[in-house]
């Protein structure tokens, strides 16, 4: 056997000398001449960087791709700079952009390709910003350039669509290809990951969602063109998204999202927070069905609020809905929430899961109550004394203004005699205790007079609102 083997590798070593060298030659690849490089525009003053790169591409049928793009300060060229930054007034940049062949395709160390933008060489910093690695990439870069004045565009919210509960033996590349914004938006997804229950590391796209574990998304938007964010008035529109902490920076907005346990396929999907929103406190000589007329959940919730909901006084007597809260009386809201079909609640999230208007303060934690046979939380509120009214507060904000004239309006405007309900469509208008401007019981024109009095003749300095002739005050007459 041993000679067999001999023969055979002698035999090896006489024949590879005569074959053709061919043999083993590398595929020829075919050299790319041109490389144009489309989608540019002038840098505009506090556009951001991720915003005006986001527009780069390649011609369709290009032999490559853009690999890396990055504006450098001409006066520091050893990074470039943060896509989250601002392009600035007095700004000297350049653009670098890295080129990958397409498989078959090379870029020739001795002619090297002709560079354009836009299909032109005008703004290409010729032979000077050439340059091909030795893994074949072409490197090429942009004259110097001044960002300049350009319209601002100003974003008001992000809509995220698409999104998914993770599911078990899904993997996290499956679960993120459904997430998308709109097509028109002016901000794009710049990355977005499932991280593993506090940790903050991406976990990998062939990762498969585990049944034991909790998991966080986390989602970063860049805006696009001259945009900004009004983070005064933003709003998240992000069907099944429950955000536990959030951030504005630079061109740029993230946000990160409650835990979450992945479902099996089939089951409800959990719902790791519950709210109520608009919940009045209680006040003195307020009814119970006054203080619970505008009591609801967000807009999107998977849950709603039953009948069964009201006050209660502190010795576990339950008051009916035309009881007025008394001076001096202690009182707990009982709420109860049910899920709709395909959710339930997440009692494995471990956060604060029930919250009154965006805060744990009025919730009894240790009282939480939830049956998920019957999909129904049930919560009370921590002990509450009810709070002596404001005259003049028509909209129970704690201050007199013209809105309570607003209200006031509103309120008798569309008031149904029959039914004793204000309602114009979808609004209901309600009124706080205080809404009796001038104390005499009923609510009525005569209400709006007394308010619109006391407040064109208030002075700040005296706190005092009269005419000379005639002094005005709120609440009953003493």
């Amino acid at each position: 056997m041993k000679k067999r083997v001999l023969a055979l590798i002698l035999s090896l070593a006489v024949a590879l000398p005569l074959m053709p060298l061919s043999a083993f030659a590398k595929t020829p690849e075919t050299p790319i001449t041109e490389v144009n490089v489309v989608g540019y525009e002038t840098p505009v003053i506090e556009q951001s960087i991720a915003g005006h790169l986001y527009g780069l591409s390649v011609p369709e049928d290009a032999p490559y791709t853009i690999a890396e793009a990055g504006w450098y300060d001409a006066s520091y060229t050893e990074a470039p700079l943060n896509d989250f930054v601002l392009f600035g007034s007095n700004d000297e940049l350049f653009l670098s952009i890295k080129l990958t062949p397409k498989a078959g395709y090379c870029f020739d160390d001795d002619s090297y390709p002709g560079a354009k933008i836009n299909g032109s060489d005008e703004l290409v910093a010729l032979e000077s910003g050439y340059y091909i690695d030795l893994d074949g990439n072409f490197y090429f870069q942009t004259v110097k350039v001044t960002p300049v004045e350009g319209e601002t565009v100003t974003v008001y919210g992000i809509t995220v669509n698409g999104f998914e509960h993770p599911v078990v033996g899904q993997t996290v590349a499956e679960n993120l290809a459904l997430i998308s914004v709109p097509d028109n938006a002016d901000y794009f997804i710049r990355d977005a990951y499932w991280s593993r229950g506090d940790e903050t590391q991406a976990l990998d796209d062939s990762y498969v969602f585990d049944a034991e574990e909790s998991y966080r998304l986390t989602m970063v938007f860049r805006l696009k063109g001259k945009a900004q964010f009004d983070d005064e008035v933003f709003s998240l529109n992000a069907e099944g998204i429950t955000v536990d902490e959030s951030e504005f920076y630079g061109g740029g907005y993230y946000f990160r999202t409650v835990k979450v346990s992945p479902i099996h396929a089939g089951e409800p999907i959990p719902v790791p927070r519950v709210e109520v929103i608009n919940v009045q406190l209680p006040v003195i000589g307020q009814s119970v069905a006054n203080n619970l007329a505008s009591l609801t959940v967000p807009e999107n919730a998977h849950y709603f609020i039953d009948s069964e909901n009201t006050w209660w006084a502190s010795g576990g007597e339950k008051k009916p809905a035309d009881f007025t809260f008394k001076e001096g009386d202690i009182y707990v809201l009982h709420v109860n929430v049910n899920f709709e079909d395909g959710y339930g609640y997440d009692v494995t999230n471990g956060e604060v899961p029930f919250l009154i208007d965006s805060s744990g303060e009025f919730v009894e934690v240790d009282s939480f109550l939830w049956q998920q046979t019957v999909k129904t939380v049930y919560v009370p509120s921590v002990s509450l004394t009810p709070a002596p009214a404001v005259w003049g507060d028509a909209n129970g904000d704690g201050a007199v203004n013209n809105k309570d004239i607003v209200r006031l309006k509103n309120y008798l405007a569309n008031l149904d005699e029959g039914t004793g309900v204000s309602q114009n469509g979808s609004t209901v208008y309600t009124l706080a205790p205080g809404a009796d401007a001038n104390g005499d019981g009923p609510i009525s024109n005569k209400d709006i007079v007394r308010l619109k009095n006391y407040l064109a003749n208030y002075n700040e300095k005296t706190k005092v609102s009269s005419n000379g002739t005639a002094t005005y005050i709120l609440g009953p007459e003493t």
